[in-house]
């Protein structure tokens, strides 16, 4: 091969890889960002049912907030369903879904 050619085929592939990479660096680009429901389902797939916010970065990435939350004493679901119903007497067990409050109330 002549000297050229060589340079001819260097150019051309250059050429050729330089749109490959314009092709790829614009398909990014027009990428769309999530909603913020598919955000929020995403980040509940990652983390489960604790994810109370979900934040969209700018460049589409997500930032997922979580809470924990620490159950009621004995004494505080007490002292709540006391000031709650204003009750004399008040009687409190515990269920599934947390605190049951049983009260006389006063008269």
């Amino acid at each position: 091969m002549t000297l050229s050619r060589t340079a001819g085929l260097r150019l051309a592939m250059v050429a050729a890889l330089s749109s490959l990479a314009a092709g790829e660096w614009a398909a990014t680009a027009q990428a769309a960002t999530p909603t913020r429901d598919d955000a929020m389902a995403a980040c509940r797939a990652r983390y489960g049912k604790k994810v109370t916010n979900v934040i969209i970065n700018k460049d589409g990435t997500l930032t997922c907030q979580w809470q924990v939350v620490r159950e009621m004493t004995h004494a505080e679901a007490w002292e709540a369903c006391r000031k709650q119903f204003g009750a004399t007497q008040a009687l409190v067990h515990k269920t599934k879904k947390g605190w049951r409050c049983r009260y006389k109330a006063r008269y």
